[in-house]
Formats: C-alpha cells, structure tokens, sequence
C-alpha cells in the first residue's frame, strides 16, 4: 500500500518536473528566437509620438484622431446642452448679460470610408 502510494508520488513529481522543463526549454527557445530576428527596439506600441503628441500618419493614427475629435465633440454637445437645460431664458438674470453659446467644433468624418 505504501510502496504502490509512493511509486505514485514519484511518477507525479517526475511528471511535474518534466512540465517544468519542458517550459524552460521553450522559453529559451523564444529569447533564442527573439535574438535571433532582432527585437524591435524602442518601438512605440500608440498610433501617435509620445514626445511631441502629433497622430502618426497611418491608419491607427487616423483612427485615433477621429476617436478623438469625436469625444471633444460630443463633450461640447453636452455642454451646450447644459447650458440651455441650466438657462432657458439666455441670459443671467442677475447681471442681464446674454448667455453666449458654446462653440461647437465641425463633426468629425470617420476616415477611410
């Protein structure tokens, strides 16, 4: 009983460590790779220079830029909203000044379509 529970534990362990080397062997082999093809090196992973924050000319950087323009969009859609919910009248009724409207940007044309 003991002997069949200890074989047991033994082929377990043994299976564990096969796993465990069978993940570093393919782990080097992936740095093997990787040095071998040359890793791209300081590669910005966002469609836009993180330094000077310009959109890259490509399709990402289009995308993006629409993305963009779209939220500032809509942000003063919102906001002209608010301003006519808050003052129905268009005008501060302490003051008597005219309420001047929120200057909506052009909506944004989706590219590449």
């Amino acid at each position: 009983m003991t002997a069949r529970r200890r074989l047991q534990n033994v082929r377990l362990e043994e299976e564990r460590w096969n796993k465990i080397d069978a993940e570093n062997q393919s782990e080097a082999e992936k740095q093997q790779r990787l040095m071998e093809r040359g890793a791209p090196r300081n590669e910005s992973s966002v469609p836009y220079n993180p330094l000077t924050l310009q959109y890259r000319e490509t399709k990402a950087g289009e995308q993006l830029r629409y993305m963009d323009d779209t939220t500032r969009y809509r942000a003063a859609v919102r906001a002209e909203n608010l301003r006519i919910q808050q003052t129905r009248e268009g005008f501060n009724p302490i003051t008597g000044q005219a309420y001047d409207s929120v200057q909506l940007p052009p909506k944004p044309t989706a590219p590449y379509q």
